[in-house]
């Protein structure tokens, strides 16, 4: 027997007789009702894989295969997307990414940079597809011996900031910005360096500041600060506080 069901969602509240095999509409339904019963029909999709994620979650009965095989469920799916929506809380999920991106970051164990890669996703103003975040997932991962802030910083690189790195310490990261023409040094071996000494000229705050007040009139530098967008910035301070942190941030703020 068909059950009629009262349907409430943004704008839409209609009685429909809704079945497996179909969807009745009511013969009195207006042309925006039935507008708003198409819009519900596209979100009920976008959420299909969350809805069956956090049914699984609210399992306290075994491990759920029985009633999976019982009502006609794929245990298999069910469990994935089980997985997806307990890394991802309902305060992590965004509408404007789909279940299918959330689940290519879930190999990613630090929530920080799970969200970074979304972020990237939005970045540009044009949304990433999923086979685009898989490979950069999968190039992430494959950077086994990069330490988390060299991954964290590359990420950040590729998205089209600035960034700065340590000539000394940071190989991983230098190598490869030098190979994909993403490098520039700052440090005294180049116009970028800073003027200022420890610990003649005074602590490592003063000379940094120093330097900030020293740019501005060094305008020969000015028209190559273009140059600087989108690299990693090679110096021997980081991660403690260096010069360079003034130059990628006037890079980015020209972005």
């Amino acid at each position: 027997m068909n059950e009629l069901l009262t349907i409430k969602a943004e704008g839409l509240t209609i009685k429909a007789d809704l079945t497996a095999t179909g969807w009745n509409l009511p013969v009195q339904l207006t042309e925006q009702d039935w507008k708003n019963a198409g819009s519900f029909l596209v979100k009920v999709d976008q959420a299909r894989q969350w809805w069956l994620g956090d049914w699984w979650k609210a399992c306290k009965w075994g491990d759920g295969r029985q009633a999976c095989d019982e009502i006609g469920v794929d245990y298999q799916s069910a469990r994935n997307c089980g997985t997806v929506s307990s890394v991802f809380q309902l305060s992590r999920r965004r509408d404007k990414l789909s279940f299918s991106h959330r689940l290519e970051v879930c190999p990613i164990t630090d929530p920080a940079m799970q969200d970074k890669f979304l972020d990237w996703c939005l970045s540009d103003g044009k949304r990433k597809t999923v086979r685009e975040l898989r490979e950069k997932v999968q190039s992430y991962l494959a950077m086994r011996d990069w330490s988390e802030s060299e991954k964290a910083r590359r990420l950040e690189v590729e998205s089209g900031h600035t960034v700065v790195a340590n000539l000394s310490k940071d190989f991983n990261l230098i190598n490869w910005a030098k190979s994909d023409g993403l490098f520039a040094a700052i440090d005294r071996s180049s116009p970028w360096g800073n003027p200022f000494e420890i610990p003649g000229d005074g602590d490592r705050k003063t000379v940094c500041d120093s330097y900030a007040v020293y740019y501005p009139l060094k305008k020969s530098l000015h028209s190559k600060l273009a140059s600087l967008r989108g690299k990693v910035l090679g110096c021997h301070c980081y991660p403690e506080q260096c010069h360079g942190d003034f130059l990628a941030e006037l890079a980015n703020a020209r972005r």
